[in-house]
């Protein structure tokens, strides 16, 4: 009788331990990391100081960040109240998932007290403290992470742009975010610029951290750590040094934006092919490991729309197709509205996208276009020229800033003002610094003062620095 009990208490907890097994499977470091679950958050429209690119940024990042295989919530102009649910939503998501999770941010970030805070779009801050009460702290989001106690957290932070509150801190210094120590296991925090620096907004379509993270992200195989690491080697060279992104990590597994194996990213035919280096040359291999363009280039980037981007020598960089046959001849910058300015000869001209000459190089200085026109210089003088060449706005300025939403900074005698696409001054010479205009206002400064003003010269806000 005792041996039939025994024996069916056994037989009870062979069963429960059969249910528990098979109704709560042990999920591999694989398998979790195959959920994966994003944040993103874009804010562009401060009334005080509006940015260009967080909007593209994080609808960019939103979209590669699906391709990836991540689940993603995007939030555009969030007030703070919206920005903390949406930071605590995301954490309980994490809770019950145990997943990766991701945060992407676009728009104004501060420290203040050696704590980081995120600017939401109705933040009124017109007092150095004010911001601990207006700003969202980053310290919400790494409680609720470290909460969630999941495998792996990234936190990529493009939120080091100049600090548009520094008059208001008694030292005047526009800091960016501050190092962040003891981060919870699991997680990495990528900066756009170092500790207590500032990066620059950026003219293109996205700002430059989020434009080369967005490249990288999508090379088959690379650690995570690598794809910052790349990252922060093209954008300090991009900006000639004065910007270097950052992280801090308390990383304890390896995690791939695109595993190696993962057939879904696999080209037409397996026609993936990503750059590799060997002895400091670049070239580009397949999922195989095979070399399929030998190493010969000083820096190489992974191939968009068919065309990658490569280094030739120390200064100049031009594009191949699959088979590295040079499509466009290594003497170009960036391409803005289809065209890139070239220097030939010390004189600049522009080339499209398959390296032709679109506009002859004759100028003494070029700039990029804008709503149709490029600023150019002409016997010491900046005026403008369409997409044909043709000079629109005479050269007669001493600086030439680029259009945004028609109109265009430009000085005369050390004084800055705004002309429109006739050449007419709508808003006379008298500034001593003046942005370019975005959502209808732009920053200026004028006898040591900073406020903002509309397209009609009017000011819409005012802070004079005499304090």
């Amino acid at each position: 009788m005792k041996r039939l009990k025994l024996e069916k208490w056994i037989g009870f907890i062979v069963s429960g331990l059969l249910f528990f097994f098979i109704s709560f499977p042990i999920l591999s470091i694989d398998e979790v990391y195959k959920k994966k679950y994003a944040l993103v958050i874009g804010i562009k429209d401060y009334p005080f100081a509006p940015l260009r690119n967080p909007l593209h940024d994080s609808k960019d990042m939103t979209d590669t960040l699906r391709k990836l295989g991540f689940k993603v919530k995007m939030m555009k102009n969030v007030t703070k109240k919206q920005f903390e649910v949406a930071i605590r939503d995301f954490g309980r998501k994490l809770v019950k998932t145990k997943g990766v999770g991701l945060f992407y941010y676009s728009g104004h970030g501060v420290q203040y007290n050696g704590k980081n805070f995120l600017i939401p779009v109705d933040a009124k801050i017109e007092k150095e403290y004010d911001i601990e009460y207006e700003g969202v702290n980053l310290a919400r989001l790494l409680s609720e992470m470290e909460h969630a106690d999941n495998r792996l957290n990234i936190i990529i932070l493009d939120a080091c742009r100049s600090n548009p509150y520094s008059r208001f801190f008694r030292d005047g210094e526009a800091r960016g975010l501050a190092p962040i120590s003891g981060n919870p296991s699991g997680t990495i925090i990528a900066y756009s610029t170092s500790p207590n620096n500032v990066a620059n907004d950026g003219y293109g379509k996205n700002g430059l951290y989020t434009q080369e993270l967005l490249k990288y992200m999508r090379v088959p195989g690379k650690k995570i750590e690598d794809v910052f690491k790349d990252v922060r080697i093209s954008v300090k060279k991009l900006s000639n040094g004065r910007q270097t992104p950052w992280e801090t990590t308390s990383l304890e597994g390896d995690f791939y934006f695109v595993p190696i194996d993962d057939v879904q990213f696999l080209a037409a035919g397996g026609n993936l092919i990503y750059p590799t280096s060997i002895n400091g040359k670049w070239g580009y291999k397949d999922k195989y490991n095979n070399m399929i363009i030998p190493p010969q280039f000083a820096a190489a980037e992974p191939f968009v729309d068919g065309l990658a981007r490569v280094k030739v020598n120390d200064i100049n960089y031009g594009y191949i197709d699959r088979s590295g046959r040079m499509i466009v001849k290594p003497y170009l910058q960036l391409f803005f509205e289809g065209l890139a300015f070239v220097k030939i000869n010390r004189k600049y001209g522009y080339i499209n996208k398959e390296g032709k000459i679109m506009i002859q190089p004759k100028f003494d200085m070029a700039g990029i276009f804008s709503e149709g026109m490029a600023s150019v210089k002409i016997n010491d003088k900046y005026g403008y020229i369409d997409r044909n060449g043709n000079v629109v706005i005479q050269p007669k300025y001493d600086w030439a800033d680029i259009f945004s939403e028609g109109l265009a900074g430009v000085k005369i005698n050390d004084k800055i003002g705004y002309i429109d696409v006739r050449g007419h001054f709508v808003i006379p010479p008298k500034f001593e610094y003046a942005s370019s205009f975005s959502k209808g206002e732009a920053l200026v400064k004028m006898n040591n003062s900073w406020g903002s003003i509309n397209k009609n010269g009017n000011v819409t806000y005012w802070k004079s620095m005499d304090y």
